[in-house]
């Protein structure tokens, strides 16, 4: 049972897959 809601667990992942795309650019 995850106390954080949705929401932060989307924006995180968000987060990571645009980090994971700049430095795949490079």
């Amino acid at each position: 049972k995850l106390k954080y809601p949705k929401a932060v667990f989307f924006i995180t992942l968000t987060e990571f897959c645009e980090r994971f795309s700049y430095y795949g650019m490079r």
